[in-house]
């Protein structure tokens, strides 16, 4: 009589082994892992979950996180437009179409030292307060070269250049509740990077309805997931 063997399909059950953190340049590192071997698979869609923040980076105390999946073939990530020279935490795990398995013990890394004249933010950190309909700018002053890159980030999402002004602040016209939450300010030029959060509130009357030219349009996905939540308060 032939027996016939079952199996379960099941999350990852195993933690990548070797991972490893090593700058790039000024503005990336890499990390790598070793790939899990297929009797660890546990089930299809192999994939590897690489996150990073800054080490003990807050916004509003709550921690900021981004995340990068990786196709399950691959054994290393380049993570770009990152501070440079400041030390930040790694973490990896698999996961497949059952579900993510356990993550790793933080690693730590860094992207290669600034450059002199390295954009530098003035204000890492600032809370702005907006009333609904109103127009509010974010500011990300930072001193340096003369020439900077600027880019926005709004949870997942990168804001689009066209509310970017010229001298890097971002412009929110006829704000909603929606606009409400953080902002990751990043300057980069060819010395080095830096990055700061920027958190809104907004007050006034959820009955008042505006047309919407604001950050709530739908923005340009990206790869990395951005991860900044606002604590609960009443308007």
């Amino acid at each position: 009589m032939t027996s016939l063997t079952i199996f379960t399909l099941l999350a990852p059950g195993q933690i990548p082994e070797r991972i490893k953190v090593a700058g790039l340049s000024a503005t990336s590192f890499r990390v790598s892992w070793r790939t899990l071997p297929l009797v660890d698979h546990n089930g299809p869609d192999l994939r590897y979950l690489v996150s990073w923040r800054l080490q003990n980076e807050t916004c509003w105390k709550l921690n900021l996180w981004k995340t990068a999946t990786v196709g399950g073939s691959m054994s290393s990530y380049v993570v770009r437009n990152v501070t440079s020279g400041l030390l930040y935490e790694v973490t990896v795990q698999a996961a497949n179409s059952k579900g993510q398995g356990p993550v790793s013990a933080p690693r730590h890394g860094q992207s290669l030292p600034a450059l002199k004249r390295a954009p530098v933010l003035i204000t890492p950190k600032r809370e702005f307060n907006a009333s609904i309909s109103s127009t509010v700018e974010l500011t990300c002053d930072a001193v340096g070269a003369v020439r900077s890159r600027r880019l926005w980030f709004n949870e997942a999402r990168i804001v689009p250049t066209k509310l970017i002004q010229g001298t890097g602040s971002l412009l929110l016209d006829k704000v909603h509740f929606k606009d409400e939450g953080c902002y990751k300010c990043y300057a980069e030029n060819d010395r080095g990077s830096t990055e700061g959060c920027r958190c809104l509130r907004v007050y006034g009357s959820r009955n008042i309805t505006t047309t919407q030219t604001s950050i709530t349009q739908p923005l340009s996905k990206i790869h990395s997931l951005f991860v900044c939540r606002m604590p609960p308060t009443s308007h």
